[in-house]
């Protein structure tokens, strides 16, 4: 798991098209900041901005576990890691070993890993997870929700996110007022095949987060597929969650 930030200065991102899961949050003053998940990392691909968690980290490192990557974090967050034994590192962590820096960027921006330096991370400090696979057929699956072209939506009151689905990449194009979401390496518009709208409530009191589950309306999808995933209808700031590669 890799924090990236999500800010004008950051762009272009580099490492996110090549990442299973990426989930865009509101980190503060209507940036919005991401946590990027590599199933199996490998390669020289950078990854960059890497900038600090928040709160939301650690529930999302709760649901997949791994190691973190990261630049610093407040100091309840920085607590909360140490006492819920969380596997994180950052640039520091052994002698520098997961992290360079970007002489092209400025500083903060500018903090990347790639693919090898997160397996060498990976394999000295992640946990040993044992999963309970379910039964063939459970869950049900859900109902199909409706097909859906464009998405228009305002993650953030300074931050319009619009997903624009192409037939012929099967894909959707990320694009704000800005333009598309470009990567770094190749110039072209990151693209996510399924995409997954989670609104969940949001509290300003002392910096804290709520619980991010209730029961609510599914998700749309790409014409032509039929992958589904339940998502809660709460008020506020939604979470986007997608997908880079098709979900298996």
């Amino acid at each position: 798991m890799v924090q990236i930030e999500n800010s004008i200065l950051a762009r272009p991102l580099a490492g996110v098209q090549q990442a299973n899961i990426v989930y865009e949050y509101l980190a503060e003053g209507g940036i919005t900041r991401m946590t990027v998940i590599y199933f199996a990392p490998s390669g020289s691909q950078r990854i960059e901005p890497v900038r600090s968690a928040r709160p939301v980290t650690l529930r999302l490192w709760h649901a997949y576990h791994g190691v973190l990557f990261f630049s610093g974090a407040n100091i309840k967050v920085l607590q909360a890691i140490q006492d819920q034994h969380v596997p994180a590192l950052t640039e520091g962590s052994d002698g520098g070993a997961y992290f360079a820096r970007d002489p092209s960027r400025r500083a903060p921006h500018n903090l990347y890993a790639d693919g090898n330096r997160l397996a060498q991370g990976v394999s000295t400090y992640a946990p040993r997870v044992t999963y309970v696979l379910p039964s063939p057929g459970e869950p049900a699956a859900s109902p199909a929700p409706p097909v859906a072209n464009r998405i228009v939506f305002d993650q953030t009151s300074s931050h319009r996110v619009i997903y624009t689905y192409s037939a012929t990449d099967n894909a959707y194009t990320y694009s704000t007022v800005l333009g598309a979401l470009v990567d770094q390496d190749t110039g072209q518009a990151i693209k996510p095949v399924n995409v997954i709208l989670r609104p969940p409530s949001i509290s300003t009191c002392r910096g804290r987060v709520p619980p991010m589950s209730s029961p609510g309306a599914t998700t749309t999808r790409p014409p032509g597929t039929s992958r589904t995933r339940s998502c809660p209808s709460r008020s506020s700031a939604p979470m986007a969650k997608w997908c880079p590669f098709p979900l298996d």
